[in-house]
């Protein structure tokens, strides 16, 4: 039950700071960034999401878009506002195929599955 409380916390984040969209830019990736491009998803018994990262910079999540970025070693989601503007600590496993992400300053992580094409 905690599992589930912890990962719809996670989730309501996410979801909560997706919800004002974004303008799409054109970027160069580091090395760093371009392990995150593809789709990834997370499943509990009751949830699953999937949320995809672009090349050109954009976040998709439940049809919400936002720009993304890898800043002083966090993956950083950014809104129309600061206010929107999350911060995730993240480290990959098993060849790049499994995400961790934890919001910065608290014990709430989900690791996320990388998706096949």
């Amino acid at each position: 039950m905690k599992k589930i409380a912890i990962f719809l916390i996670v989730f309501i984040v996410i979801t909560v700071g997706l919800l004002n969209g974004c303008t799409e830019t054109n970027k160069s990736l580091s090395d760093e960034e371009r392990r995150f491009v593809g789709t990834w998803g997370a499943t509990s018994e009751n949830f699953q999401i999937s949320m995809t990262f672009y090349s050109d910079g954009t976040f998709k999540q439940n049809f919400i878009e936002r720009k993304w970025e890898v800043k002083d070693g966090l993956l950083v989601l950014t809104g129309e506002t600061d206010l929107e503007t999350s911060s995730y600590d993240y480290y990959f496993t098993e060849d790049d195929t499994k995400l961790h992400l934890q919001t910065s300053g608290t014990d709430v992580y989900v690791v996320y599955t990388k998706q096949l094409d």
